[in-house]
């Protein structure tokens, strides 16, 4: 789905570009379809992350469509909606291992990796990762497939806002209101997907040296005018911007400060797999010669967050497999950046596969009164919550208990 442009959503709200109005409708979906909490005041949502379906294996055979660890993949998908039964699904990113799928192969994965999402009727959006941009694979093609497996029930919310950024790899920068219920005019909760780029880079294994289009592995810095584009609109038709959470596939650069500043000297105050080095946008080889993720940083944390980080409940990537942990430093301001968990059996790594899940519960009066955070694993126990938004205020607050009681 394409997003409308700010000046059609500005329309639709019944806005010009600085006139208020009381009207509530920032819809960015011209066929109107909304998200809502549950009847009981609950939104659960769970983020798979770096399946990296079609990896070959360590001779660089190609997997079969029937290898078992394709079916591992899908079999941790399907136990944790199983043990979750959650509202929406977030795939975070590394759907497919681009280096190593073959063009008349590559659908097949795509339709693995959305299987579980279709299989249980579960709504779903995306953002995509390097490995998600490859010889025959893209970000384009990736959005194009999953909105043809699943237009009629309305499964796929991911957008491409071509807005956002002028490189059309780095065009998934979008966001989905979600309602108290079908009747509200406000949102209860915002979330936010980038699109942080990058690529093939400089592999050689198909003599094909320094691809520099690709190279790229930051959220594009127009993102950052849209986004304060956007929040103004919404600012001025619902009169404040709800609380928010985001996702991304490469981390921010302020992930790399909080685990340096606070995580690595305070493991015991940080639950969860702590094991390599954040990679964080703009890190790729020194061919610099932008801005990085500078501008899009602070959209996210001054424009979502605001000053005292109220407005942001926490940012989520994944891409580094070893780690799975939430912090915030005072060196970056009070903000919360979490990793989900590894869940696909490619990709690097020996530890136990599975999904963070964030369920937020709504107050009497309709309001979004807390959202806390889990890791579900493969063997259906669960671990380290996290609460991210206690009565109101958001916060950070680590544990290694188990996923509360529903």
């Amino acid at each position: 789905m394409l997003l409308a442009p700010l000046a059609l959503l500005l329309a639709a709200a019944g806005l010009t570009a600085g006139a208020p109005t009381k009207r509530a409708d920032l819809n960015p979906y011209p066929d109107g379809r909304r998200l809502t909490f549950g009847p009981d005041g609950k939104f659960k949502l769970v983020h798979f992350t770096d399946l990296h379906f079609a990896e070959r294996g360590l001779f660089y055979e190609y997997w079969a469509p029937g290898d078992e660890r394709g079916h591992k993949s899908v079999g941790v998908m399907d136990g944790v909606l199983a043990d979750e039964h959650p509202n929406f699904i977030v795939y975070g990113g590394d759907q497919i291992n681009g280096e190593h799928a073959l063009y008349d192969n590559v659908t097949t994965y795509l339709d693995w990796a959305y299987s579980p999402a279709l299989k249980s009727n579960t709504p779903f959006a995306s953002v995509y990762g390097n490995h998600d941009e490859s010889y025959n694979i893209s970000h384009l093609i990736s959005f194009e497939y999953e909105t043809q497996r699943a237009p009629a029930r309305h499964l796929s919310w991911t957008q491409r806002n071509p807005e956002s950024s002028p490189d059309p790899r780095g065009a998934f920068n979008y966001y989905i209101p979600v309602y108290a219920n079908a009747g509200a005019t406000t949102p209860s909760l915002l979330l936010w997907f980038f699109d942080s780029r990058s690529g093939v880079f400089s592999s050689g294994k198909f003599l094909i040296i320094d691809e520099p289009w690709m190279t790229e592995d930051w959220v594009h810095q127009q993102s950052a005018k849209w986004l304060n584009e956007t929040a103004d609109a919404m600012k001025a038709a619902w009169g404040k911007l709800p609380k928010s959470l985001a996702f991304v596939h490469i981390p921010p650069t302020a992930a790399l400060t909080i685990q340096t500043n606070e995580v690595t000297p305070k493991l015991a105050e940080h639950p969860g797999i702590h094991e390599e080095p954040t990679t964080n946008q703009g890190r790729k080889a020194g061919y610099w010669k932008s801005v990085g993720d500078g501008p899009f940083w602070q959209a996210v944390s001054g424009t979502l967050g605001g000053t005292d980080g109220q407005g942001l409940i926490a940012l989520t990537a994944g891409h580094d497999h070893l780690n799975d942990w939430c912090g915030r430093t005072p060196a970056v301001g009070p903000y919360t950046y979490c990793y989900g968990r590894h869940t696909g059996y490619g990709g690097y790594g020996d530890l136990p596969r599975g999904s963070r899940v964030f369920e937020a519960r709504l107050g009497n009066n309709g309001a979004l009164a807390n959202v806390r955070s889990w890791i579900r694993l493969a063997d259906h126990t669960s671990q380290n919550t996290n609460l991210l938004v206690v009565d109101g205020n958001t916060t950070l607050v680590n544990t290694k208990d188990p996923a509360p009681a529903s």
